[in-house]
């Protein structure tokens, strides 16, 4: 019976359907266009109903860690007959010169994408109206159409100027001669004596100038909107997303215009999914006075996705969120695996495989799937029946170079080499801590930002200092599985029994077998010189 079973997991395992079904696992929620699919891979861990609430927040997260995909289960959970939502991908606004082109003013840059943003906003309120079959219809087409007008107007403003000039005038004396002498046939002369005196005369000349200028008028912006509102009996959810990808010299400017524009609304939600490290949401201009949204006054930060999934503080949490994060995204294409998220261990040679899966993803959903998809074909490719932890191993090598290595440029894969060095080659460990205030350094953030380092915790107090505070960060899987074959090849288990006798030095387990030792990393770690 045991052997029959095995047979039918094996089976699964190499047919064609499988084969199918993980290829077309979709690693990017926005590549995903049926949103039954998109709603049936989501697992919950928490998160969706402290965001599914009528405040506004931000949602932070690194790129992987599933913002898009929880914006848009929250899309489907709250529209409703009596609400709107707006998603939109802020990657899709603007032009090229809004990026490219620095001698446009901040204001030209900032207007053009806040009304890309209004127009989106504007056409699902017009799709929401006409679909819908509300008697005040008619009068909420009228408002709507004020609505546009509040935030697509030109004004002409006319300006004069008047300038002195000189002109020289002729005031002439002339004794003409004319003399007309029949030569021969149709041949004549004439002689003309011209004699001038030129004078000068200043003259005051006005000059008039008519300046088109794009203005957005915000009260009438937020007083159409709250009549549309209230006429149609609605609220409104806007859901934006890739907060990120608008350039960060001009982030704060549109944050203000979102403030004056909605943020003040009570029918009105804005939930904005962003990267922190590459936010900025607010500038203070003097000390009574900020532009953009200030982050705990105007708008709250929800959450970090990233604290959820950090594997060193919890693994079996972790590992336990990764399967049904994984089962959800197999079962969509694979309905035969069954209802039981344990049924994804029959694809590994055991269940430690699948936890050396989850380590090597470290906390990114996205890396999971990609790791996952990889190791499953090349097992295929060597003809096993399940996937074993040297082929995870391997698979998250390559994907470390191919994803994350290569992105880093020159000088931060240098200091990276630095870390790395110090830390596995010195060390042999792989976790670090850095003093609280060097993690806005920019670049421990792009370190950050490209998973190649990982935070673990925040706020770690060190006994030996006690007015010290650090973070706690980890380098990623694949730094240290890089080195496996060089000459500081890092011991990927650390035994109790070698530090028991050194406790002090304890900072965090990475399981009920591992210790890593306390390494502090300092600001000329990210020099040169």
């Amino acid at each position: 019976m045991e052997r029959e079973v095995n047979m039918t997991v094996m089976d699964l395992f190499k047919s064609d359907q499988c084969k199918r079904a993980v290829a077309a696992v979709q690693r990017r929620a926005e590549r995903q266009e049926d949103i039954n699919k998109l709603i049936d891979s989501f697992f919950d861990v928490g998160i969706l109903a402290q965001i599914q609430c009528d405040d506004n927040q931000i949602v932070y997260g690194r790129r992987g860690t599933g913002k898009t995909h929880l914006l848009k289960v929250l899309k489907s959970r709250v529209e409703n007959v009596s609400t709107v939502v707006v998603y939109i991908d802020l990657r899709t606004l603007g032009s090229t010169n809004q990026f490219s082109d620095l001698t446009l003013s901040v204001k030209q840059r900032c207007l053009s994408l806040f009304r890309d943003i209004f127009g989106q906003i504007h056409d699902e309120l017009l799709d929401f109206i006409c679909a819908s079959a509300n008697q005040n219809a008619d009068k909420g087409l009228e408002v709507l159409s004020q609505l546009n007008e509040s935030f697509t107007r030109t004004s002409s403003i006319t300006t004069a100027s008047e300038f002195q000039s000189r002109v020289k005038l002729s005031d002439s004396g002339t004794a003409n001669a004319t003399v007309s002498a029949s030569i021969s046939q149709g041949a004549s002369a004439s002689i003309s004596s011209t004699e001038s005196n030129l004078k000068e005369r200043e003259e005051q000349i006005k000059e008039t100038k008519s300046i088109i200028s794009d203005n957005v008028v915000f009260p009438e912006l937020d007083s159409a909107l709250r009549r549309l509102l209230t006429v149609m009996n609605i609220r409104l959810f806007i859901l934006l997303d890739e907060w990120s990808s608008i350039p960060r010299d001009i982030q704060q400017y549109l944050a203000e215009f979102i403030k004056r524009s909605v943020i003040a609304n009570p029918k009105v939600t804005v939930k904005i999914g962003a990267l922190e490290q590459r936010s900025t949401f607010y500038q203070r201009v003097r000390d009574d006075l900020t532009i953009g949204l200030e982050v705990g006054a105007d708008i709250s930060a929800a959450l970090d996705l990233d604290d959820y999934y950090v594997f060193d503080r919890s693994p079996e949490q972790v590992t336990n969120m990764f399967m049904h994060i994984l089962h959800g995204h197999l079962k969509v294409d694979l309905p035969m695996i069954g209802d039981d998220a344990e049924s994804v261990f029959t694809f590994f040679s055991q269940k430690k495989a699948f936890e050396e899966l989850v380590r090597a993803s470290e906390g990114v959903a996205r890396d999971l799937l990609y790791i996952f998809s990889k190791s499953y074909f090349a097992s295929l490719k060597a003809l096993r029946g399940n996937i074993d932890k040297p082929t995870i191993i391997e698979c998250a090598r390559e994907w470390y170079i191919q994803d994350k290595q290569g992105n880093l440029g020159e000088e931060l894969s240098r200091v990276l080499e630095r870390i790395v060095k110090e830390v596995i080659g010195d060390r042999k460990v792989r976790s670090f801590l850095i003093p609280a205030g060097l993690e806005r350094h920019p670049k421990m953030q792009m370190l950050f930002d490209a998973r190649v380092v990982h935070l673990v915790k925040r706020g770690y107090a060190d006994k030996d200092n006690p007015g010290n505070r650090y973070n706690i960060y980890t380098l990623d899987f694949g730094t240290y599985v890089d080195l496996m074959n060089t000459s500081i090849a890092p011991k990927l288990d650390f035994e109790k029994t070698d530090m028991e006798d050194d406790k002090e030095h304890f900072v965090v387990p990475f399981d009920d077998k591992r210790r890593i030792r306390r390494v502090i990393l300092h600001e000329k770690v990210f020099s040169d010189e």
